[in-house]
């Protein structure tokens, strides 16, 4: 008896979620260190998560530094859960304190 194909659930629409988190680094005055503690983080994060991550830090404020994250799922909700699993991962693996977070997740619109 040949198989049904399972049909897509309609209210499922893939979604993305994006955001940044920015660390504090105390007393930092080495680039490279900052530098390379983000890379190291974004780095296992891909690799745990399964996730688009990019470190980034600015050349004047050695003390801060952030990563930007992205994420695509099959609908909003686990959208939405990407960016609580990261949040999870930083908590677990944080080069340094989280002050900052922001986030964003939507649905991809269908092609016209």
């Amino acid at each position: 008896m040949p198989r049904k194909k399972a049909q897509k659930d309609k209210a499922s629409h893939p979604a993305f979620t994006s955001g940044i988190v920015t660390f504090e680094f105390w007393n930092n005055d080495d680039p490279a260190h900052r530098d390379r503690t983000l890379e190291d983080v974004a780095k296992e994060a891909k690799k745990a998560l399964g996730i688009a991550a990019y470190p980034y830090g600015d050349p004047d404020d050695l003390e801060r530094g952030s990563i930007a994250f992205a994420g695509v799922a099959g609908n909003l909700s686990a959208a939405e859960k990407v960016a609580r699993d990261v949040m999870r991962f930083l908590d677990e693996h944080s080069p340094g304190r989280a002050i900052e977070d922001h986030w964003i997740a939507e649905e991809i619109p269908e092609a016209p």
